[in-house]
């Protein structure tokens, strides 16, 4: 196991816990490590649409006086971490967007039929069905069942092979063959390896 991974599988332990429980179990510079994460995460899930070159110069200016500044290589470390550990910001950010305008339409659709007003909530219910992709067909289960594999036929024809040339008089070949290699070659016992 890399020093990485297991630095990583340790902090994911104690991201949450608060600050005093977690020093226990963490060196100084693991804990300015968790309060680093800690606060790209929060900042990505305030201002979901903000742009990893944004969150790079965030840790690279000490995340608002938080931590300490680092480099920007370790900044992109930090964001692969924080994606590794949290799952991808920008695929949550894309469902929290799609929540948030199907919320929005539905309250459209509210306020419109407070108004009786019958084209504004068409439209809100169109955004809803769009955003909710019920405006899309649903797709057919595969039939697995009618799916043949490839039928394959074995030949010790060479020409089926495509760019594959027949060698002229195989016989003579494997001939020439053993004569060049007799005495080079030797049998060997086979060696038993145990895996753990």
């Amino acid at each position: 196991m890399k020093a990485e991974d297991s630095l990583f599988d340790k902090l994911s332990l104690v991201l949450f816990k608060d600050a005093p429980e977690a020093s226990q179990e963490l060196s100084l510079h693991e804990e300015d490590i968790r309060r680093r994460w800690m606060a790209t995460f929060s900042k990505w899930h305030d201002a979901p649409h903000t742009p990893t070159k944004e969150m790079v110069k965030f840790l690279t200016t000490g995340c608002g006086g938080i931590t300490e500044p680092v480099s920007e290589p370790q900044a992109y470390r930090d964001i692969a971490y924080v994606q590794r550990l949290l799952g991808n910001v920008q695929q949550a950010s894309k469902a929290w967007c799609r929540y948030m305008v199907v919320e929005m339409a539905r309250q459209a659709y509210v306020k419109a039929e407070a108004k009786g007003d019958a084209k504004s909530m068409a439209l809100a219910a169109n955004t809803i069905g769009k955003y909710t992709r019920l405006d899309k067909e649903e797709s057919e289960p595969v039939d697995w069942g009618r799916m043949t594999p490839p039928s394959f036929e074995p030949s010790d024809d060479v020409t089926l092979v495509e760019g594959v040339q027949p060698v002229e008089n195989i016989e003579e070949y494997r001939r020439k063959m053993r004569s060049l290699f007799k005495g080079k070659i030797e049998d060997v016992q086979p060696i038993s390896v145990r895996h753990e």
